[in-house]
């Protein structure tokens, strides 16, 4: 259904692409699982209401607003249940954002599309920035670092062109919250535990330099263990590798190179505490993470390793679940139906894999390089799986040898 590409210029209004996605667009509408279900007759006052609200040029609207606008329609009022159920419901066929967590409950965008100018304040292509002034220089440092103020955003969305969408600071407090919790802004990571960094928002989607060669030259042989995520779609959404890149660094804090948060396009540098470094580089359909001792990896502690490799499975988990519930795909399935997990170390300055499977079960394999690696270091990043299935194989030849004893004895 995702197959197809397009290529459209944005700046002309003739572009014949333009037509073809629109149509795309519709046929997939009309292949979701919601398209031609009934809708309750209760549901109708309020819809009807809705959609005037949109007429009129209103893009968001307090949920207290609307639920008073609710009890306006008297017998046809919803009840507080049937309100929540309708909230979600539109939320899920994409007629309005709804979002039923603690920050974000007060608000409901009643026009989704204004989501995409808001995003335009600063997810956009250069041809689009103002020539020269503040704001270009704004976009220009958050183009190269990934790093925005929050009076920075707030200064982007006071232009012209976003005033009547966000009015007054609290829809803008309201937009930055959704805006975290979609993953688009990340707050930095830190180890103390103040908030540091509340007035400071990293935008992975935006960053496009690459990650100096010297960085990824920590990554040794003698000090590296990695592992790697092998995605099993072929086909994979565009934003996935920022939204992996975003979970990533809202879990560890960002190392800061010259001042310089070490945030790159597709790749992130952590610190991991105790002289470890974590780095994450998203290629294509799989994503490598080296796990970096200062000293050697034979330090690494075990128990590091496998945090580090149950949140990155988890994150990856819950982002691949994501993409397949916006997609109308079956969302009961097992990460080994999502991805392959491979373990591995540097090899002549590149990493050498093979499957975590074969890792457990082999004390050392022959790369591809024709050169022979343990499996000892490698195995830390499941290290609580590798001692239950020795204690398991240890208990379970014990009772074999007992259940032995006693055939000989009789």
């Amino acid at each position: 259904m995702y197959s197809k590409v397009f290529f459209i210029n944005a700046t002309d209004v003739n572009d014949l692409n333009i037509d073809l996605l629109k149509d795309e667009l519709v046929d997939i509408a009309f292949h979701q699982s919601t398209w031609g279900q009934r809708m309750p007759i209760v549901w109708v006052p309020l819809d009807l209401l809705i959609s005037d609200l949109r007429e009129d040029g209103r893009n968001l609207i307090t949920k207290e607003s609307l639920w008073e606008m609710n009890r306006s329609n008297d017998e046809l009022a919803l009840s507080n249940r049937r309100f929540e159920d309708f909230l979600i419901v539109q939320h899920s066929i994409g007629k309005l954002l709804y979002f039923d967590e603690p920050a974000l409950r007060d608000f409901i965008v009643i026009q989704p599309t204004a989501m995409v100018n808001i995003l335009r304040a600063f997810i956009t292509d250069r041809v689009f920035w103002p020539k020269e002034g503040p704001i270009r220089n704004i976009l220009e440092n958050l183009s190269c670092t990934g790093v925005i103020q929050k009076t920075e955003l707030f200064a982007l969305w006071s232009q012209p062109a976003f005033k009547g969408i966000l009015t007054d600071g609290k829809t803008k407090e309201y937009i930055v919250q959704v805006l975290l919790h979609l993953d688009i802004l990340v707050e930095p990571k830190r180890y103390s535990g103040k908030n540091e960094s509340s007035d400071l928002f990293l935008v992975p989607c935006i960053v496009r330099e690459t990650i100096p060669a010297e960085i990824q030259q920590n990554a040794t042989g003698d000090r590296t263990i990695c592992i790697a995520y092998h995605l099993k779609n072929t086909i994979v959404p565009s934003a996935f590798s920022f939204k992996v890149i975003g979970a990533t660094i809202s879990n560890w804090p960002l190392k800061a190179i010259d001042s310089r948060y070490c945030l790159y396009f597709q790749s992130a540098v952590m610190d991991a505490g105790n002289n470890n470094e974590l780095q994450i580089h998203v290629k294509g359909q799989r994503i490598v993470v080296y796990l970096i001792n200062e000293v050697s990896k034979q330090l690494i502690s075990p128990d590091l390793a496998t945090t580090t490799q149950e949140c990155l499975t988890l994150a990856l988990g819950r982002i691949l679940q994501f993409y397949r519930r916006s997609s109308g795909q079956d969302c009961q399935v097992s990460s080994d139906d999502l991805f392959e997990i491979e373990v591995g170390e540097i090899c002549k300055g590149g990493p050498c894999f093979l499957p975590l499977s074969d890792a457990i079960k082999h004390p050392c394999w022959r790369c591809i390089n024709e050169k022979t690696h343990e499996t000892k270091c490698l195995l830390n990043w499941v290290f609580d799986k590798v001692r239950e299935l020795f204690y398991f194989t240890y208990f379970q030849n014990i009772w074999k040898g007992n259940k032995l004893k006693r055939i000989s004895r009789s």
